[in-house]
Order: C-alpha cells, then structure tokens, then sequence
C-alpha cells in the first residue's frame, strides 16, 4: 500500500482520510507484495482500495516482486525464500561451533541467495563476528562463476575502503571436506578447494528484511519523505566514491543495503554490500562503461525491479545504471510501490519491454510542496543520456529537495535501525 498518510499534517479533510485509510490497511514494503486479483494477496477492503486509488491516483498494491525474473519468468520471491530456508535449515546443529583454517568458529547460519550461501563466524584472530561467504554447490563445476565470486565479489571489495561499503576482511580457499562441514552436505563429484570470503557482520540487517520486520511488528509501512532522501543522499554519495575507483555495482536494490547507527550517534547510517555482480571497469574495459549482458546466456545481469532500459536492451552501461536503481529504490520507499510493479505473468522479455517502451505513470507530488516529480521525470528517462549529467548533479538535487523539504515540515524523528530483527539477517 502506499505510504503518504501520516508522513506529513499536510493532509486534511476527504483527503486525508482516504490516506491515513489507505496507509491503515497495511501491505507494506516487505510484506506480502500482489495484485488484488493475485490469490497471495491479502484482502483489504474495497473501500480502502477505493479511497487509495481516488486520493492517490493509482492502485494501492504492489506485486509481489521476484528477486531475480529466470527466462520462465514465473519464479516469485516468496518460493525462493521458502527454498532458502530449506536448504538452510537442511545444517546439522552438531555442525555449529565447529572450528575451520585455525581461526573461524561456525555460529550460524544467515541466508542464501542466487549466488552463495552465509554464515556467521567468529573470527579469533580480530575477535570479531564476521560473515562467510561461500558460493552454492551447483555451480562448484562453473569456472566462470567461481572467477566471478573471487575476482568480482572479493577483489573489487576489497578495493573499496569506503565508509559507506561493507568492509571485506579476508579471502581464501577451503578443502572439500571443510566446505561439506560447513554446508552439511557431501559434495558430489567435486574434489577442489572452495573460495570463500569474510565481510563486515551488520547485525541491524537489510533495508528489505528491516522494514518488513517493522511492519509485522508494528503494522507501520509507511516512510517520511526526509528519512528516504537521508538514504538516497548517503547512498548516492557511496556510489561516488565507489565509481571513482572504477567499479560498478549493478545491482543495487534494497537486500543489499544495510543500515545501522553508530554509538553515540542519533541518526542511521547506510552501507552497501553484495558486490557478486560488481564490475572493475577499468582494468577489464579501458573505459567507464560496461556490458552488462554477459553473465547469463539468456538473460541480463542484475534485478529485475532495479535494472535500467539500457540494461536490459544490452547497451553498454555506466554509473547512471547504479542511479537508475537508486532512483526506483527512493521512489519504491516513498509512494509504496515499484514505478513498474512486476505482474505475476511476467516473464523477463516482457517486463523487459515495458520498462523499455513504457513511459512510468508518475503520482502528483505537488501536495509535498517538492519538486520530486520533476526529479523522477528526469531520473526514469529511457535515454541515459536524458537522466542527469553526472552523479554529482543527482545527489546535489536530492540535497537541495531535502534542505526545501527541512524548511517547509522539519525534520522527523524515524529509525529503521532500532528494529529488532531477531538476529536474522541475510547478509
């Protein structure tokens, strides 16, 4: 549902009813996320429906959004989640506490995605919790994924001393046999070493996994508008400094955006992480763009939701792909949904095809006295070359909406850091 109501006492009368009804009904950012005709979607009702679409201008809903849109086209978050937790749960306890290399001790394990699976670890010689991180089983016997998880994932990480990016601490290999203790699962037909690497633990979680914790807890999903452009302004900055060093991240989108408040400080704090599909543009292309569409033989690089037209048309891609993704991120928090909701029956061509041929049915903006949506208009063009001139002028304008926005409704009192997310975190 859309997020306006009770972000601002700007609201009164019908309207602010038919908002404060809409935001009241729930099917926030990480929860249950379909269309009113899908079957997984929680039924409100129709007079809330109603009031959302007649006070907003568009549906109240958002698709239940898929991680990744395979060539099928029908594998939806929910069922990879479900998978996830299968194969996590498939760890014998007796394996917990085991120590591996002389220095890691096997705590827990935390999530698995499309890519590799993580634990966490306590590592002696930091005397630090940290996470491991160790590709999936199936593709083992892919020499081009393994080279993409040491190369890509580590390397380029460990380039990026930043303070905005999760901090890698080691890498290495693992025997077979400390890799089937790990996962406890015998390896089949595979006898090399194992790449691994240990990053930053960031106990506070995901913005994705954070907000849904928090609606489920409190039934709150909705965001201030200066709390998302606090995020859109620091992660831009990160992304700054990540593209100076000639690294792309391609695949931003709200799992891999951590947030945390360090002590003694009153205000969040943001980190980027996931950096599997990150490209060091500089030494393997000699220039700042990159060909986003050689990782799958079928398919493009990235996350559906966050991917650019460009990406998905194949076109060479530069920094304004990472923006692209931010922008629908920043947009995805404030109005409570996706500029191109995922339908059920998409499959990857043809959500391809409507981000690429579809103009995004932007909301009015004005009764926030901002000029977000000129900001969007320009941020979702087709072109890249339409988009903002260069980073800096994106995270400028985003300063200068937040300093009017400052002025005009002050600054609210709103933390996702403080959620309690019962120790699980996907990292």
């Amino acid at each position: 549902m859309d997020r306006f109501a009770n972000r601002h006492p700007i609201a009164s009368g019908v309207a602010k009813a038919g908002l404060i009804a809409a935001c009241a009904a729930g099917g926030g950012y990480g929860s249950v996320k379909a269309s009113f005709n899908d079957p997984l979607y929680k039924p409100w009702s129709h007079l809330v429906a109603a009031l959302a679409s007649a006070v907003l201008g568009y549906g109240a809903h958002k698709v239940l959004v898929a991680d990744r849109l395979t060539i099928s086209g029908r594998a939806m978050e929910i069922e990879r989640k479900q998978g996830e937790l299968a194969a996590l749960q498939s760890m014998k306890e007796d394996y917990l506490h085991q120590t591996f290399l002389e220095r890691y001790e096997v705590k827990r394990p935390l999530g698995q995605g499309g890519m590799a699976s993580t634990l966490l670890v306590y590592d002696r010689r930091l005397d630090l919790e940290v996470v491991l991180k160790i590709p999936l089983e199936g593709s083992l016997n892919d020499p081009a994924t393994i080279a993409r998880f040491e190369s890509a994932e580590a390397r380029n990480q460990a380039r990026l001393v930043i303070e905005g990016v999760v901090h890698l601490y080691d890498l290495g290999r693992l025997s077979a046999k400390t890799f089937e203790m790990l996962t406890g699962r015998p390896l089949q037909g595979y006898n090399g070493s194992i790449p691994y690497i240990t990053m930053e633990y960031m106990p506070s979680g995901t913005l994705e996994n954070i907000v849904e914790k928090k609606q489920q807890q409190e039934g709150i999903n909705y965001f201030p508008v200066d709390y998302v452009l606090d995020l859109g302004i620091a992660i831009g900055e990160t992304l700054l400094a990540v593209h100076r060093e000639g690294i792309v991240h391609r695949d931003l989108k709200p799992d891999n955006i951590f947030i945390y408040r360090p002590e003694g400080e009153d205000r969040d704090r943001f980190k980027i992480g996931d950096w599997g599909l990150a490209k060091y543009i500089r030494r393997e292309l000699g220039k700042k763009s990159l060909k986003l569409t050689q990782a799958y033989k079928q398919g493009v690089f990235g996350t559906p939701l966050y991917m650019s037209p460009e990406v998905w048309k194949g076109e060479e891609a530069d920094w304004r792909a990472d923006y692209y993704a931010l922008s629908v991120i920043i947009f995805e928090l404030i109005t409570g949904r996706a500029p191109y909701p995922i339908k059920p029956t998409d499959d990857a061509s043809a959500y391809g095809r409507r981000v690429t041929d579809e103009n995004i049915p932007l909301p009015d903006f004005s009764f926030l006295g901002e000029p977000l949506g000129d900001f969007f208009a320009k941020a979702f063009q087709k072109r890249a070359e339409n988009r903002h001139p260069s980073a800096r002028v994106f995270v400028d304008e985003l300063k200068q909406i937040r300093r009017n926005h400052l002025l005009q409704f002050g600054q609210t009192n709103f933390s996702l850091s403080m959620v309690n997310i019962g120790g699980q975190n996907d990292q």
